[in-house]
């Protein structure tokens, strides 16, 4: 399936990448799990780490009232374990091109936060609609708890895959490190993560100005497709100079957020 961000994106720019155009698959196989991306993080020499869950779902043209929205939310809610009673902030916006409903709730504690959206935008000339568009979009923040991440991560494409409903799911994490790290530092680091999660480099760049290399894994159910290369596993270094820190990247299947 192609990843179609399109107008949605227009509405939440910042939650995605606008340049994410892969193609994103299943393998046919049991599930697996991503338990080496947590065996990868718990030997790093990590100061702080966090993990975000992203889930985009392109929810077709079927019309919905506000308490539809109100009930998609509340089941994805329900799913994260939230148990208290869930009241989505809904925003109606109009141009001249069309209109748009965005019913999000979000929920913030200490060390986590979840937003979960509901995104319709009509096309219309005059009185008559043209199109309409209808997209699902959950970002969950979660800090130094690597497990849960993953747990989420599970938890909604549980959710999805039993609603039948096709989504684009992707988990990254990242930890800081003191200091700038060598070259020699960084490939020992991708080489440790990679054997943890049993995968096997395709491509990068390993320069001083951009460390990002891809591989793919057995191990892990999704994966992306440029032209006819398959990857599932991105990995990226920085460094932030400014707080002397260096920060290591690993998403599956692929980085969906800026570094």
């Amino acid at each position: 399936m192609k990843t179609k961000k399109g107008k949605a994106l227009i509405v939440l720019a910042a939650l995605w990448l606008a340049a994410f155009v892969l193609i994103v698959g299943t393998r046919d196989k049991d599930d697996v799990g991503e338990d080496g991306i947590v065996t990868a993080f718990e030997a790093g020499e990590y100061i702080n780490t966090a993990g975000t869950v992203s889930a985009y779902v392109n929810y077709g043209n079927k019309y919905l009232t506000d308490r539809d929205r109100q009930t998609i939310i509340e089941n994805i809610a329900s799913v994260l374990g939230i148990k208290r009673e869930v009241i989505p902030d809904i925003k109606r916006g109009e141009s001249e091109n069309g209109s748009s409903v965005t019913a999000t709730y979000s929920l913030v504690t200490a060390n986590s936060r979840t937003d979960i959206s509901v995104i319709t935008i009509e096309n219309n000339n005059g009185s008559t609609v043209l199109s309409l568009e209808q997209y699902i979009l959950v970002d969950i923040s979660i800090d130094n708890s690597v497990e849960s991440a993953v747990y989420y991560k599970e938890a909604i494409e549980e959710y999805f895959a039993d609603a039948g409903i096709d989504a684009d799911i992707t988990l990254s994490l990242k930890g800081s490190m003191q200091g700038a790290l060598s070259n020699n530092k960084k490939n020992e680091i991708c080489e440790d993560i990679l054997e943890s999660m049993d995968g096997k480099l395709i491509t990068g760049s390993r320069s001083d100005e951009l460390y990002t290399i891809y591989a793919y894994s057995d191990n892990i159910d999704e994966y992306v497709v440029n032209g006819t290369t398959k990857s599932n596993i991105n990995v990226a270094i920085t460094y932030d100079s400014i707080n002397d820190l260096s920060w290591v990247y690993v998403a599956t299947p692929i980085l969906a957020e800026s570094y």
